[in-house]
């Protein structure tokens, strides 16, 4: 069955719901001034799943937008199927839009002479990339050009991850230095014309960023923790005003929506990659900046374990949740675990579903068995495995070359 099918029409007569967001639909179907727009009865359930790349609960998010299934991460997109003109009973369907749209009117008699068209939901299992070759190749086929669009994503996030980085060198010690790389950002966005207005992403940028450089809840500063922060915040406004952003018709615009949701993702991996090896010092020519990693220690004090504690957290909290479509779901929620166990659910609902995310592999094991447990348990040797582990699954999506395949078609 559809994801909480439900919860879709809860307490809302099937008409009436259609009719409430008719004036809503009719000026999104603008360019289709159809008498009838229609979605299966048995297919409604999946307009409750959330949409992809939206902040829960987001009710600014227009029907055409790609939506994904937190079970397994497969991406939905729609097409619209239009009907015969003999065909009169559409009792099976719920109403959205239309001209003749009437929570009254008795769907089972619809005059032959309306034009019906009927909103099919289309499941990509494998995930982002594949649901980008499919609306690249419907773009093709309508003679749409999304490769120039994709590039300017690509290079902007390329170059985020560039001033992001600033952070995990250590170049933001105190307040002046983080209004300078605000400052930086600023213009950054208005090159590649990201900015609206000066209030749109600056201002988010600036309070997220200041915000992080807050001593923590010993009232001390932490710059580990703050850097990690600032980074996952700086990344999280960006990714949302290019979203807000994109732009396009029909398949060019959810292919363009994909490729900005698709690169915020894999720079969200870089970061918590980066992140990882700037505490361990996992690659080659890296100094750990965590001092009991940088030593080797056998064992750690309370405060020592719940320092690194508290950065594996930032990691697992403000970096890598929230990815929500395969082939990410799986890594991101098998490292969030790794890092700190089940503690990375908020509530018991989430939890399930991390779990069934989890099913079938030995990541499932690391719900009690963390990283963060073994630094309470003053063991930052096991933890340095668990965090190594971690890495790794996320090091492996990022450079797996199935990842890289976007496009059917050269442009």
């Amino acid at each position: 069955m559809p994801y909480k099918e439900a919860y879709f029409f809860r307490g809302v007569p099937v008409e009436i719901g259609g009719q409430k967001s008719g004036s809503r639909r009719r000026l999104e179907y603008g360019e289709m001034p159809l008498d009838l727009y229609l979605i299966k009865l048995g297919q409604a359930g999946f307009l409750s799943l959330p949409f992809l790349g939206r902040e829960e609960g987001n009710k600014s998010a227009d029907l055409w937008e790609p939506r994904v299934d937190p079970r397994d991460g497969s991406v939905i997109t729609w097409r619209w199927e239009g009907q015969k003109a003999d065909r009169h009973d559409y009792s099976d369907c719920i109403p959205l839009a239309g001209r003749k749209i009437n929570a009254k009117f008795n769907y089972s008699q619809v005059p032959l002479g309306w034009t019906v068209s009927i909103l099919v939901p289309q499941r990509v299992k494998e995930g982002i990339e594949a649901a980008m070759c499919q609306q690249d190749e419907v773009a093709h086929d309508y003679g749409e050009d999304v490769g120039p669009e994709k590039a300017r994503v690509d290079e902007t996030f390329d170059l985020l991850y560039e001033t992001s980085s600033a952070f995990a060198m250590g170049e933001v010690r105190v307040e002046s230095d983080l209004r300078a790389l605000a400052s930086e950002a600023e213009n950054l966005f208005k090159i590649h014309g990201l900015l609206k207005s000066r209030d749109s992403i600056w201002q988010r940028v600036v309070t997220y960023t200041l915000k992080a450089a807050n001593k923590d809840s010993l009232n001390r500063v932490n710059p580990l923790v703050s850097r990690v922060r600032v980074r996952a915040a700086f990344l999280a406004g960006t990714e949302r005003e290019m979203i807000a952003r994109s732009i396009g018709t029909k398949a060019e615009k959810v292919y363009r929506r994909l490729a900005v949701i698709r690169s915020g993702i894999r720079l969200r991996i870089k970061t918590a990659v980066d992140a990882l090896d700037d505490l361990c010092a996992f690659s080659a020519g890296k100094v750990a900046q965590g001092q009991i990693m940088r030593e080797g220690s056998l064992t750690c004090s309370v405060r020592e374990g719940w320092e690194i504690e508290q950065y594996i957290k930032a990691i697992s909290g403000d970096v890598l949740r929230g990815i929500q479509p395969a082939p990410y779901l799986v890594p991101a929620t098998a490292a969030r675990v790794i890092l700190i166990g089940e503690s990375c659910f908020k509530n018991t609902e989430e939890k399930v579903v991390g779990q069934n995310v989890l099913k079938g592999t030995d990541y499932y094991t690391f719900l009690d068995d963390s990283a963060a447990r073994m630094l309470k348990n003053h063991d930052p040797l096991a933890a340095r495995e668990r965090m190594l582990k971690a890495y790794t699954v996320l090091k492996e999506i990022i450079d797996d070359p199935r990842t890289t395949d976007t496009r059917v078609f050269d442009k």
